[in-house]
């Protein structure tokens, strides 16, 4: 997508110190809707707006809000925004068909190449696959998830996931524009 040139408060929205949780639970450090409503409020409408504004309330932790925004945009995007949703919700089946929708994302080689540091930290985490010859699995990430969510990982493994969640979405925003 073209690149945009939004207001830091915009780039802020991604910037609060804090990992996102992999399922549903809010975050004390997270911005509140209205602050992400604020933040866009002088921006002009169009797609990148809304897919930002979509991203903003995900990493912040306001998934029906998300939500809301994604499921009347049709594209790539809007698709990797949704599943990431649905696998925060978590309903990981509805996540991974959102995955198929969105195919080999134009962001998925940044974050294999982050992910591939991390996971070589975590023994446990390793036997998902998460990255095979230098290729993405976001299916992997989502069954890892899921093993976490099911007290399968130790708790360094799971903050080792929350780390290449917070990959995946920088690589996406970028991937928007910002």
């Amino acid at each position: 997508m073209e690149k945009f040139s939004h207001s830091v408060a915009i780039r802020e929205l991604f910037e609060k110190p804090g990992l996102a949780e992999l399922g549903p639970k809010g975050r004390v450090s997270a911005f509140t809707v209205h602050e992400i409503e604020h933040a866009f409020k002088t921006s002009v409408k169009s797609q990148a707006t809304d897919l930002l504004r979509a991203a903003a309330s995900l990493w912040n932790d306001h998934l029906d809000e998300a939500h809301q925004i994604v499921q009347d945009l049709g594209n790539t995007e809007a698709s990797l925004l949704h599943a990431i949703m649905h696998r925060r919700e978590p309903d990981y089946g509805n996540a991974k068909y959102w995955f198929r929708r969105v195919g080999d994302h134009p962001s998925y080689p940044a974050v294999a190449l982050e992910a591939t540091t991390i996971l070589a930290n975590h023994p446990d985490l390793r036997a998902f696959q998460m990255v095979a010859s230098d290729r993405w699995n976001p299916f992997a990430f989502v069954d890892a998830c899921e093993a976490a969510a099911l007290d399968r990982l130790s708790i360094t493994s799971v903050e080792g996931l929350m780390t290449i969640q917070g990959i995946e979405m920088r690589s996406l925003v970028s991937a928007i524009g910002l």
